[in-house]
């Protein structure tokens, strides 16, 4: 068989919905954080709320690797965007990652990762590619699971697909003048 994909959420609610959805499924709890396997659409998942933050995802993901024998890791969720012309609903899929928050300076140049001696991460083509063609099949389907109700509260609209870098960091930004800064970086 094959291995299952891990799929990490910042939020319970992010989940709930695919979960739902799963064939065969399973639940135990580990490490506080309850694992959901089961068949999305043929294909062996193991779906998590990692939790808030770098070093819980972090954990979670190293969990998915070493306990469930996952082959890829997907982190998908809510986010907030800086970028103009991002709305509510679109979709990012990231073509590299940089933590916006990691400054080990002077010892190393703001951005790097210490003893890798980079400051992003790209993100693997053929897995980027699936998923942009997913997300596209999931939009010109309608945006099957997403109720008229949630629409309206949030004020979708067709989503964009977008492939992007995504900068993630433990901050949440309120004045303007700290997310132009890191729009600028």
């Amino acid at each position: 068989m094959r291995r299952p994909i891990g799929i990490m959420a910042a939020m319970p609610e992010e989940i709930d919905g695919l979960v739902a959805r799963f064939e065969s499924r399973t639940t135990h709890t580990e490490g506080m954080r309850e694992y959901h396997q089961g068949l999305f659409h043929g294909t062996p998942v193991v779906t998590v709320y990692a939790r808030w933050g770098k070093v819980a995802a972090a954990a979670t993901a190293t969990h998915l690797i070493l306990r469930h024998g996952v082959q890829e890791v997907v982190f998908t969720g809510v986010a907030g965007a800086v970028a103009p012309g991002i709305r509510i609903g679109d979709i990012v899929i990231g073509t590299s990652l940089v933590q916006h928050d990691l400054d080990a300076r002077p010892l190393f140049d703001r951005h790097e990762i210490p003893l890798l001696g980079r400051t992003r991460l790209d993100t693997h083509e053929s897995a980027r590619n699936r998923l942009l063609a997913a997300a596209r099949n999931f939009v010109s389907a309608g945006l099957p699971g997403v109720t008229d109700p949630s629409r309206e509260a949030f004020g979708l609209q067709t989503p964009q697909i977008l492939a992007a870098g995504i900068a993630s960091g433990d901050q949440f930004f309120r004045e303007q003048a700290a997310i132009g800064e890191l729009l600028e970086r």
